[in-house]
């Protein structure tokens, strides 16, 4: 077999074939079946979100063949996607050794304390969103948060006569504070590898939405909340958790070193790894004062700290971490990140998003559309981490084209986690239902934050505040400022004349 020969491919050129780009009709059919496989697998059949990535995986897999492209390209689709994965996987791994190391070491026990010391009565509402943001900042998880000290001054709130709905708002708020601005924070790190933008870069990028919006919610709060805490209030829920952390671990300022440190490696630009690295380092040597042996310590790393400390909330609060606590995460990066690969690289989601040329005529058009689309595709799947791969590949191109920088695609990611617990039939709405007893539509109404975050996300994209252009230097370069940054229409035009002509 020659090859010279148009009809046919030699073994070499059939091994690497390049296939079509696939046309609106098909690529709206294929993303139709792959969100209805998603809705129905995880909500009502309650299949594992990584089981149902496989599939939708496998039906991309089979209609990237269908348009021509050889398994060898498969294949490096495949790979590519585990490739972008990789270091959220490494990074998500170490995040699970740094909660286990703070946590015996004392620093999460000892900002506990100090953000349950903060409260006043009078300014109650307000102060819990604080207390909330110290916690999940330090741990990262916002059930965590919301399922420990929040329950508690959710229970204190009620005795002082606050409308229960009203303390579920900010309790949410400061969870999913931490939950988005925290490093440690397995969505924030999800978000950054789905949008391939590096961890630090994104939690950067997060601050110029989530600080504002935050400020703006606790003055809401306080004046909601002003009328309350005037009677005394008994603080003995409280007053346990206090007592059942000092009998364990010897609280005092010195245990904030672990966090300076981070936050001084953050601020020389280290790289995630190198930064996580010496945070643990540091957390096994605080850890070793506090009376664990180094046996202790690292089976703490491997399967998180278990402590008894008679009293159950403390123990539920301290005893996470560890490298076991991951797998879950890191399976959906596995499943999830090759589906993503696939869907980019045949085109299939861009196809639609271009096809609809006003939704990406302007930057502020395509960071309300993406900010749109993953919302709904959260609300959808019921799954915020099907939302971040989706809606990366869906729009990754369009922010490319206008030279917008990763990090601000990353952002908008992120919105799928902060009004996911608005709907019961998302994993986050049913906890919260279930944790504080009532309906998403009670505590919806008090959970301003999350409505301003996302409203401040597209206001940004269209003021240019907060948006950052790509000059191929970390940080990118400011769209606000003395030097701001103007993105070029005739640039982007070009840059989509050109994406059109190379897939003719």
């Amino acid at each position: 077999m020659s090859e010279k020969k148009s009809k046919f491919y030699t073994v070499s050129e059939k091994a690497d074939r390049v296939g079509r780009a696939p046309k609106f009709g098909e690529a709206l059919l294929v993303v139709v079946v792959i969100l209805a496989l998603l809705v129905w697998l995880i909500l009502f059949q309650k299949i594992s979100a990584q089981i149902a990535l496989s599939i939708c995986l496998f039906i991309s897999c089979s209609f990237a063949g269908f348009l021509g492209f050889s398994w060898k390209r498969i294949e490096a689709m495949l790979m590519d996607g585990i490739r972008v994965g990789a270091l959220a996987m490494i990074i998500n791994l170490m995040i699970g050794m740094l909660i286990a190391a703070w946590c015996a070491a004392g620093v999460v026990p000892y900002l506990i304390d100090v953000g349950m010391r903060i409260i006043v009565p009078r300014l109650f509402l307000p102060m819990t969103c604080l207390a909330c943001c110290i916690l999940s900042v330090c741990c990262g998880s916002s059930w965590t948060t919301a399922g420990t000290v929040g329950l508690a001054l959710f229970g204190i709130g009620t005795t002082m006569g606050i409308p229960a709905p009203m303390i579920v708002g900010p309790i949410l708020t400061g969870a999913y504070f931490g939950d988005k601005l925290s490093p440690i924070s397995e969505s924030t790190n999800c978000a950054a590898a789905a949008a391939e933008t590096e961890l630090m870069e994104h939690v950067h990028s997060m601050v110029f939405v989530i600080i504002p919006s935050t400020i703006l919610s606790c003055i809401i709060y306080g004046i909601m909340g002003w009328k309350y805490g005037g009677s005394s209030v008994d603080m003995s829920a409280l007053a346990e958790l206090s007592t059942a952390l000092h009998e364990n671990f010897w609280l005092n300022p010195l245990l904030l070193i672990p966090i300076l440190i981070l936050g001084f490696c953050i601020y020389k630009k280290m790289g995630s790894i190198q930064a996580l690295g010496i945070a643990i380092a540091v957390g096994m040597v605080f850890a070793l004062t506090q009376g664990f042996t180094f046996k202790e310590v690292c089976t703490a790393l491997a399967g998180g700290l278990k402590l008894e400390t008679g009293v159950k909330a403390v123990d539920s609060m301290l005893g996470k971490g560890g490298l076991n606590s991951m797998t879950s995460v890191i399976t959906i990066i596995i499943c999830g990140m090759p589906l993503g690969s696939v869907l980019r690289e045949t085109k299939t989601l861009e196809t639609i998003v271009y096809h609809f040329k006003g939704m990406i005529s302007s930057p502020g058009n395509v960071v309300t559309s993406s900010t749109i689309t993953t919302t709904l595709l959260c609300y959808l799947t019921g799954n915020s981490y099907g939302a971040y791969i989706l809606t990366s590949a869906a729009f990754g191109s369009a922010y490319d084209d206008w030279n917008i920088h990763r990090k601000v695609l990353s952002r908008v990611c992120e919105m799928a986690v902060v009004v996911q617990c608005l709907a019961p039939w998302t994993s986050g709405g049913a906890y919260m239902s279930g944790l504080f007893g009532m309906a998403t539509t009670d505590f919806a109404p008090y959970y301003v934050w999350g409505y301003i975050v996302p409203i401040f996300t597209i206001i940004c994209g269209y003021t240019g505040f907060g948006m950052f252009y790509d000059n191929k230097v970390r940080g990118g370069i400011r769209g606000w400022g003395k030097n701001k940054y103007v993105p070029d229409r005739q640039a982007f035009q070009e840059a989509v004349q050109r994406r059109t002509s190379a897939e003719q």
